[in-house]
């Protein structure tokens, strides 16, 4: 994965200081804190395979997918915060975007206003960071419908079929067995960061006290 770095001044807590000038002002850096949990979840899910724990790579796959969505959604939400203080987005504008529940719909509302030529269908970025939220909400919100073996949760299918996520879907098995799997909590890590990484490209920052 693209090095993610160790941000041992959020780790130790400088970057939520709030400043003596703005004493109602917000915490700031959420997004690469939840990247590190992510990066680390993962780490955890390869040591439970090498361990042949399938249990602990479940369960650390699941943390890296809930943890990379995070990172995504602190980015927006804080974006969102500084512009509005800012005045640099309109309230009307701010609160369309917060009252979108598509995590994927808000980050497209935002791009079209401060990015309006950016290419959302062709992006491998934005494409992998839909299949991102996607799995996250299955996992957050699983219904355990019964399925037959090898049939996946139709909100993932697009993402399977075009081989975003990197999940066998070729085989018998529940598709829970495939997706809990270290490769998904390395790929769930990697979306975050190339995602976050674009956003930086394109300006769309979180100013850090």
């Amino acid at each position: 994965m693209p090095g993610i770095p160790d941000h041992k001044d959020i780790q130790d807590g400088d970057s939520f200081q709030v400043t003596e000038a703005r004493p109602e002002g917000m915490a700031a850096g959420y997004d690469h804190v939840f990247l590190i949990e992510a990066e680390r979840a993962w780490k955890r899910a390869e040591q439970a395979k090498a361990a042949k724990d399938s249990t602990g790579e479940a369960g650390a796959t699941a943390a890296a997918v809930l943890c990379a969505a995070a990172a995504c959604e602190a980015r927006m939400s804080e974006y969102l915060a500084q512009q509005e203080d800012t005045q640099q987005l309109d309230k009307w504008f701010v609160d369309c975007v917060r009252n979108e529940r598509d995590a994927l719909k808000q980050w497209r509302l935002l791009l079209l206003r401060r990015v309006p030529d950016f290419a959302a269908g062709t992006s491998t970025e934005y494409l992998n960071l839909g299949c991102l939220f996607q799995l996250r909400n299955v996992i957050a919100h699983r219904s355990a419908l019964i399925r037959p073996y090898g049939e996946w949760p139709k909100q993932l299918r697009d993402c399977t079929t075009q081989n975003r996520v990197p999940a066998d879907t070729q085989g018998t098995m529940d598709w829970t067995s495939v997706a809990f799997l270290s490769k998904v909590a390395e790929w769930s890590a990697t979306t975050a960061e190339q995602w976050l990484s674009e956003m930086d490209r394109l300006g769309i920052k979180v100013s850090r006290p």
